[in-house]
């Protein structure tokens, strides 16, 4: 089978409609941002796994759906109800998606509007004086660059400086969002940390909390923190 003629593949559980409409889709696109979608908004009152997809190019690739394991090329869905919402998240923790994945992603989801969370290597950052701040720090993209679906969006960072550009997973749902003119925001955090990490968590928390389509799902420190790997272990935290 050619690299061609393979493709993302979605499969939800039976009973689930399609395509599913929402007023937010929250995507935690790498494993740092996975772990702090599944200590915040996954696993709370009104979550349910509905789907997972298999998101890659490698057949040789096995996957558990866990996404703990370096072979878990997969995505996983989440519908979040609330009197006040309705929410889709997903996660997804390998670097290299297939390139059909945002289109077959969002032929199965429907959103008013997209929320990501995601990290850039410190390494991979590119300012004058990027000195300046100490890592993790976080940075905004929103596309269009005035969304009216997140003015009431308090700004807890400044925006991403060009010539930054977000690749992989974050890159392929921009591009999707630019041409289907779906409103768009991202807050990306720089950071050095090898593995997820308390202050990475911190810095998704305060814009977790300033975000108005998630404030009925409050989230502490405390529930973020128990997602994180554990430091002592001799296993990496694959990226």
């Amino acid at each position: 089978m050619s690299e061609k003629e393979l493709n993302s593949v979605f499969r939800f559980h039976g009973g689930i409609a399609l395509p599913i409409r929402c007023s937010t889709l929250v995507c935690g696109l790498d494993p740092f941002a996975s772990v702090f979608l599944r200590g915040s908004l996954i696993g709370g009152p009104g979550c349910q796994l509905i789907g997972s997809g298999v998101c890659t190019n490698d057949v040789t690739s096995g996957n558990s759906f866990r996404q703990d394991q370096p072979t878990d090329k997969c995505c996983n869905i989440y519908r979040i109800d609330s009197e006040e919402e309705s929410l889709v998240a997903c996660t997804f923790t390998f670097a290299d998606p297939a390139q059909d994945w945002a289109n077959e992603l969002f032929s199965c989801i429907v959103p008013g509007r997209v929320l990501v969370f995601c990290t850039m290597a410190y390494q991979y950052f590119r300012v004058t004086d990027p000195l300046s701040e100490t890592t993790p720090f976080l940075r905004l993209c929103c596309y269009p660059d005035s969304v009216k679906e997140f003015q009431r969006t308090r700004e807890v960072c400044p925006r991403l400086e060009a010539p930054n550009e977000l690749t992989g997973a974050s890159g392929l749902v921009v591009s999707y969002c630019q041409h289907h003119s779906v409103p768009l925001k991202v807050y990306v955090c720089v950071t050095d940390s090898p593995r997820p990490d308390r202050q990475t968590m911190r810095r998704f928390l305060s814009a977790y909390r300033a975000t108005p389509q998630l404030n009925s799902f409050a989230a502490t420190e405390q529930d973020v923190f128990k997602q994180l790997p554990n430091v002592e272990s001799d296993t990496p935290m694959y990226i």
